[in-house]
């Protein structure tokens, strides 16, 4: 095990998840002195206390431990992603600093070690969270919220007005297809925090517009908005946080939804 290069995927996830080093310690029972002693060799991390640690960070014990990603299917995601943003290897390894072969490794599975701030990239382009593109999951803690109104017959407009197919949203929503048609059909009642703002996205709308919050699309001010964030903030959990800066670094990355000038 090389103790060293997992305190450096440490370093980097504590970095581009917005964790403090205090946060860790507290939620994994560590010190500065543990650290300290792993550094030296005089102490190694137990597994358990390892598992903890991936557990915090939403990332798979292997990635933790070894810097893999599962592979077929993390490459498999990134490859699918990178199609549904209809970008080429050459064009994703463009915007996230990396060259078209090492794109081309990740996605067929020959280098299965990619640095947190390539993820962490990845994430923001594609609108989906650093633990789906390791392992797949969005994390258990993902809230679900009520849908209202007319939701499925406005998904089912905006794909149509879009030129979309069920598969093209789904694949950009990283949901089935069978999902979006039961959106559209009004089967299911109910629809994932997460996949709010990918879906909005996709079908070229705004979240408020899409559930109703705001049901003319029109934009609240910017002191309502203001006010809002500030009332919500303290009740968010750090999942909670996470996703809310995630959404903001997915806004301000896309001249979409940017002032022009």
């Amino acid at each position: 095990m090389d103790i060293q290069a997992i305190l450096n995927r440490v370093t980097e996830l504590l970095k581009y998840s917005g964790h403090t080093e205090a946060e860790l310690y507290e939620a994994c029972s560590l010190s500065p002195l543990t650290i300290s002693q792993w550094e030296s060799g005089d102490a190694s991390p137990s597994a358990k206390l390892l598992l903890g640690i991936s557990n915090f960070f939403q990332v798979s014990y292997d990635y933790l431990v070894s810097g893999e990603m599962g592979y077929p299917s993390a490459g498999k995601r990134i490859r699918t992603l990178r199609k549904a943003a209809k970008l080429t290897q050459t064009e994703l390894g463009s915007k996230i600093g990396v060259k078209t072969n090492a794109v081309s490794k990740w996605e067929c599975g020959r280098v299965r070690n990619i640095p947190a701030d390539k993820l962490r990239a990845m994430s923001l382009i594609f609108g989906v969270s650093i633990s789906y593109l390791i392992d797949g999951e969005d994390g258990s803690e993902s809230q679900s919220v009520e849908i209202e109104g007319n939701f499925g017959q406005k998904i089912k407009h905006l794909r149509m007005k879009n030129n979309l197919t069920l598969e093209q949203v789904a694949q950009k929503v990283s949901v089935g297809k069978s999902t979006v048609r039961k959106w559209e059909n009004g089967i299911i009642v109910n629809v994932r925090s997460d996949k709010i703002v990918p879906l909005a996205a996709a079908l070229n709308t705004s979240p408020a517009y899409l559930m109703g919050w705001e049901g003319n699309g029109v934009p609240p001010s910017q002191s309502e908005l203001f006010h809002r964030v500030e009332q919500a903030v303290p009740s968010l959990n750090r999942l909670g946080l996470l996703m809310l800066s995630e959404y903001l670094d997915v806004l301000m990355s896309s001249e979409k939804y940017l002032k022009k000038g």
